[in-house]
């Protein structure tokens, strides 16, 4: 992990904004599986400031979801699951990155959860239709069936008990 990070470091003084996102990202990945999240945060911020001296394509779009689900984790861990900072984390996946993918998908979750845990129910409701959405596109059934949860668990958080039963009773 040290190694990472003073490549990283290396490649930031040496202004090669590619090179030096590659080790940020892989450092933070690294201090999250060991469960370092302060440096974990402090890295995926980093990597998003690097993410800033590079041209928009949908590479640094797939890149910024890495790092916003890095530091997400991270702050979940650190301050929990309603921690003010976690809606801009996530709201990049449901506002500016229109790229479908799983990583999209895990972020919006995540979003959904900071709003159910913070008692923005409305806003659960509103990203759990877009999960749907998302999850119907990507074609997988996995996917659509967390869907499909998170849908009906936020039915039941507004006491639509019966329209949640839709979304949690497989089809015949």
């Amino acid at each position: 992990m040290a190694i990472s990070a003073e490549l990283a470091m290396h490649f930031e003084q040496a202004r090669d904004w590619p090179r030096a996102l590659e080790y940020v990202l892989q450092s933070a990945e690294n201090a999250t599986a060991l469960s370092a999240h302060r440096e974990a945060a402090d890295l995926a911020r980093r990597g998003l400031e690097v993410l800033k001296s590079l041209p928009k394509t949908p590479e640094r779009g797939r890149q910024e979801i890495r790092l916003r689900l890095l530091l997400g984790v991270s702050l979940m861990a650190i301050k929990g699951f309603a921690a003010p900072e976690l809606e801009a984390v996530y709201a990049y996946g449901k506002d500016e990155y229109p790229e479908p993918s799983l990583q999209l998908f895990n972020m919006l979750y995540l979003l959904g959860l900071f709003y159910i845990t913070g008692g923005k129910i409305g806003s659960a409701l509103e990203i759990a239709g877009q999960l749907l959405e998302l999850a119907a596109g990507l074609k997988d059934p996995t996917l659509v069936m967390e869907a499909h949860r998170a849908m009906g668990s936020t039915l039941i958080e507004l006491g639509r008990c019966d329209e949640s039963l839709d979304h949690f009773e497989p089809e015949a």
